[in-house]
């Protein structure tokens, strides 16, 4: 490009030289925290463990008798 263009798009400078350069600076980084747990949630993986070993035994016992 030529030394007169006029173009748009303003010369490439640091950050810290350019207005409001110091708004601009280095983002920190975000807390990650776990999810919550849903309510009852873990009362319904037990009650849905409970029936998968529930069922395992019966078909144990249909399997043996």
């Amino acid at each position: 490009m030529s030394e007169h263009s006029t173009s748009a798009t303003p010369e490439p400078r640091p950050r810290w030289e350019r207005e409001n350069g110091r708004d601009w600076g280095q983002t920190s980084e975000p807390v990650q925290e776990p999810a919550d747990t849903p309510r009852g949630a873990k009362g319904a993986f037990l009650i849905g463990l409970g029936v998968i070993v529930l069922a395992a035994v019966i078909v144990l016992i249909v399997a043996l008798v």
